[in-house]
Formats: C-alpha cells, structure tokens, sequence
C-alpha cells in the first residue's frame, strides 16, 4: 500500500503525478456511488464578472503552480484539453499536467464539475481514484464522505475520502496574487483495516470562484506536499 498512499499524495491536482495509464473512461463501472452529503443549506457568494464555477474547465485554460514535495520544488503546468466523456451522466474533462524539470512524470487526469460537486479522477498504480473535493453549496462546518472509488477500496482495503467546508468568502493571497471568493476544503484520505476507518492523508484546498485550485496542502505519511498557484488563464 505504500507506493499508493504515496502517489495520493504527490498531487491532489488531477492526481496527476502518479497516472501510468490514461482511464478506461468508457468502462461503465467507472462512477463515483454511495457519496452521503450533509449540506446544511447553502452559503458563500458571487464574485461579479466572473464565471460562477469554482473549478473552469473550458478549453485552453491552464494553470501553472509551484509544487514542492518533501523539499523537492518544480513547476507544473496542468492545461484543460477540451476532451470530455459522460461517465453514469456525470462529464469529466481531461486536464494534461506536465513538469517542467520532469522531476515527477507528465500525466493527464479528469475532472468533473457537474452539480455544484467537484470530483477529480484518474488511476494510481491501476487503481481507479475519485476525489470530490467541493461542494459550493456546503455550508460551513458541514461536509460529505465518499468511496475511493466505484469498488470502495484499494487492493483490498476499504478506502473513503471525507470532506469539510471550513471557511467560504475568503479574500487569500498566494504567491503576492489576491484572491477572492475562496472557499477553503479539507479533505481526508480514510482506510479501513479491520478496525474502523482512520486518516493517512490530509488535503487542504483552497479554490477561487471562477478560476479553480489556488493551493492545496498535503500531509501524511511522513509526507509533506504544497501546490501553490503562479499564473493562470482562464477561456
């Protein structure tokens, strides 16, 4: 399970870093099921002039960010390719990454922005990964828990994510860029070994309305991961 809990935590963006092969996106049984959501109403805001996704997926949009792992820093890119596919009548658009030392390896992964609920998805060491990430309509201090995947588990082992909302309205800088409308998620890769689910990993997130993930922190495992934003293009 090591080498999976470590690419899980190189990159919660498209959990690009880790893919070795592009998803059978077509296989029925690739859906996200059995997601409980404890909304507790809605909340946040509008930011006018700007697209009310937190997560833009158009064509040509790209985001470039610093990425540092364990000390080790590089740049990714990661640049929506207007590819999209319909899994259980969810779409998900394909998102290429690429680093520019190539430190980690290049990869694609797919993202899903339908109904308020933003889910990323891609194989790590041939496991199928759903991570839902957001939902805008959450309020704060409420949150959801969903499977790893279609299965519920990795090689064997149950595996679940569960989210919070802990701040929405947020005015955050990152890397001297102010944002606003930012809603602020933690997320917790859960697994279960015969004793009840408990956490390996922690993702905070951090997400702009109308321009996507402005930074995201991992922790666990020894491990230490930050993705913070740069520069970005929105289509």
């Amino acid at each position: 399970m090591k080498l999976t809990f470590t690419c899980l935590i190189i990159s919660v963006l498209f959990l690009s870093a880790c893919v070795k092969d592009k998803p059978n996106l077509n296989d029925p049984k690739n859906y996200l099921h059995g997601t409980t959501d404890t909304t507790g109403g809605g909340g946040g805001g509008t930011n006018p002039g700007l697209s009310t996704t937190y997560q833009p997926v158009t064509k040509g949009t790209y985001w470039k960010y610093v990425y540092v792992l364990n000390g080790v820093t590089d740049t990714v890119t990661t640049t929506m390719t207007g590819d999209s596919t319909i899994i259980n009548g969810r779409t998900y658009y394909s998102g290429a990454s690429a680093f520019q030392s190539g430190k980690f390896p290049s990869s694609t992964g797919y993202l899903s922005n339908q109904g308020h609920i933003y889910i990323q998805y891609a194989t790590a060491e041939g496991n199928d990964i759903y991570l839902y990430f957001l939902n805008d309509t959450t309020a704060v201090g409420h949150g959801w828990t969903s499977p790893i995947n279609p299965t519920g588990s990795v090689n064997g082992v149950p595996g679940q994510f569960v989210g919070t909302i802990i701040a929405k309205g947020l005015t955050k800088t990152v890397n001297g860029k102010s944002f606003k409308n930012v809603i602020h998620t933690q997320v917790m890769l859960q697994y279960d070994y015969g004793t009840g689910f408990s956490t390996f990993i922690t993702y905070d997130n951090y997400i702009a309305q109308g321009i996507g993930l402005i930074e995201v922190d991992s922790n666990g495992l020894g491990t230490t991961g930050t993705e913070t934003i740069f520069e970005y293009s929105i289509k």
